[in-house]
């Protein structure tokens, strides 16, 4: 897709950009997610968190309908079930997709996708079970199939969803968060009322079989709300995790985390929601993790990128409201690196392992 973004600084300095983005390691793909209403596009662009530098493909990944946008409209009600958040910006279709980083593309979608090059399309019978929002869904996928859920206070709904079907778990309690990893699936789940609620995290086989184990320090706290999803094995808040990989699992705050969130805020001069803060989704790619979301304001999208739970860079996409927009890359210290004029995005795609 030409034009896709626009440097502002001289060509003599894009080439050196180029030539940067080729021999570092700490580069990060990405997609751009675009609709105009009748047409969702991916590009991709790749992002460099400590330099800065954003580079951009000419190309198109990869191109298709967008009809079946009606099936959310109020996820964040869902997600803060408190809290009404008005949504300002186009919802992305139901249409769910999975990218390995390079030449692995999986579509799931209730729409007949024209098939393309390198692009696995995946028919899915349910337009309700994936709601996304910006970066804000209750599904994730894999490469052979989609995870969604239903959340409620007492039992909760896990669908696994194929192209031969849609498979159900219920379980108890108030689904957080899921995850998929080494053929398993984890379930984040919260478990009584109030302020004397615990954590539950659910493992399912694939031999469906499940287990629950309850968090360490997660009782007696509220988690009405609250929305966690899954990078490097752990569950990740706003303000803390939970691991899946130990033999007990904890919640475990993290301050560093929220004092990265700090830097960012400040970055900004936009206003902010004025109450409870969206928590973002969180990735992990290659020892990264990565806060992807509407964040601060109705009129910004943050993509941070974090190692050992540590602000190491980010890029904040604003305004909202146009058909451009100007995407800024900052340090951990919040100082202004680059500027770039792109479209703007409906959502930010990180690659899945």
């Amino acid at each position: 897709m030409k034009g896709l973004i626009r440097m502002t600084v001289p060509l003599l300095l894009v080439s050196l950009i180029v030539l940067a983005g080729c021999t570092t390691t700490s580069n990060i793909p990405l997609l751009l997610r675009y609709t105009d209403g009748t047409q969702q596009e991916l590009a991709k662009i790749t992002w460099n968190p400590m330099t800065g530098d954003v580079i951009t493909s000419t190309d198109t990944i990869a191109t298709f309908s967008d009809s079946a946008t009606n099936a959310l409209r109020e996820l964040w009600p869902s997600v803060k079930p408190n809290y009404w958040v008005p949504l300002l910006h186009p919802a992305v279709s139901n249409t769910a997709v999975y990218w390995n980083g390079s030449d692995k593309l999986t579509l799931f979608s209730t729409d007949d996708l024209q098939v393309q090059e390198g692009v696995n399309v995946v028919k899915v019978s349910d337009p309700k079970l994936c709601e996304q929002y910006m970066n804000a869904t209750n599904c994730v996928a894999t490469d052979t199939a989609l995870y969604a859920y239903d959340r409620s206070y007492d039992v909760s709904t896990i669908y696994e969803i194929t192209a031969s079907g849609t498979k159900p778990t219920r379980i108890i309690g108030s689904i957080v968060g899921i995850g998929k990893s080494n053929d398993k699936l984890y379930v984040l789940a919260s478990k009584g009322e109030g302020d004397n609620q615990e954590l539950l995290l659910y493992t399912i086989g694939p031999d469906g079989s499940i287990d629950s184990k309850t968090v360490e320090n997660s009782k007696n706290k509220s988690y009405d709300g609250a929305w966690a999803t899954f990078a490097n094995g752990h569950f990740y808040m706003w303000d803390a995790k939970v691991s899946t990989i130990t033999g007990t699992p904890q919640y475990i705050p993290l301050p560093s985390l929220t004092d990265g969130f700090k830097v960012i805020s400040s970055a900004t001069t936009l206003e902010p929601f004025g109450f409870t803060i969206p928590e973002p989704a969180f990735y992990s790619y290659k020892g990264y993790v990565l806060a992807v979301g509407q964040t601060f304001s109705f009129d910004e999208f943050t993509v941070a990128a974090f190692k050992n739970d540590r602000l190491v860079g980010f890029m904040l996409i604003t305004p909202l409201d146009g058909s451009e927009t100007t995407l800024t890359t900052y340090d951990a210290t919040g100082k202004q690196l680059k500027s770039y004029t792109i479209k703007v995005p409906v959502q930010v795609i990180v690659p899945q392992p």
